[in-house]
């Protein structure tokens, strides 16, 4: 009997080696999927996902306006171009009501959900008016059901300016306008944007490309 005991020892010495390696192999298969899931759920936090602000192109000439699509491809970093020719002159701020947010990260409570913004957004009371911050020729006017009405401000040498959240609108596409000239009124609310009650979204863009602004005053 002590012989057949001698001769097993090894065998369960054996089995316990590789029961503890395959534990070992467990533990360190775990972690690295762990990790790998922690890593993506960063990426999927910090990374820049597109706004979903409906981007109104240019139309060619003799051509209807086409409908709201979304915005294209974001900029490659976080720091917009400026203005350009523009960037000494101050533009008209849309409306009385005092700066909300501007150019960067931002958390859209409504939506649930972190978005680039490219715009500025200005609260102000409901119907309240909204005025052009350049002078330029209207060359859009659009609604979309997240976003109210709007409009596009033509300001030559490839430079609009986008408006969003406007309860009326009180200018005609073709129509020549000069800054603080009134163009509609604030509506009550964005549904896109609830959290932040009555206010106006405005986009200043270069060939299509959003930029940073300054308003007079902000």
């Amino acid at each position: 009997m002590a012989d057949f005991w001698q001769r097993l020892r090894p065998s369960l010495l054996w089995t316990k080696g590789e029961t503890q390696d395959d534990l070992k192999r467990m533990v360190l298969g775990g972690s690295l999927l762990a990790g790998g899931l922690l890593l993506l759920v960063a990426l999927g936090l910090f990374a820049r996902p597109q706004d979903t602000i409906p981007y109104w192109g240019t139309p060619a000439a003799g051509e209807p306006s086409p409908a709201p699509v979304e915005e294209p491809d974001l900029l490659p970093d976080a720091s917009l171009p400026t203005l350009g020719f523009l960037q000494d002159v101050a533009l008209e701020p849309p409306v009385e009501g005092s700066l909300l947010e501007g150019v960067g990260l931002t958390y859209w409570q409504t939506l649930g959900e972190w978005r680039w913004q490219k715009g500025y957004a200005f609260g102000a009371h409901a119907y309240d008016p909204v005025v052009a911050v350049a002078s330029g020729v209207v060359s859009q006017v659009r609604e979309d059901p997240l976003w109210g009405k709007g409009i596009v401000l033509q300001l030559g040498q490839g430079w609009e300016v986008a408006y969003w959240g406007l309860a009326t609108v009180q200018v005609v596409e073709g129509e020549t306008v000069v800054a603080g000239m009134p163009v509609g009124t604030v509506a009550p609310a964005v549904p896109a944007r609830l959290e932040l009650g009555p206010h106006v979204y405005i986009e200043v863009r270069r060939d299509g490309e959003a930029v940073e602004a300054a308003f007079r005053g902000r």
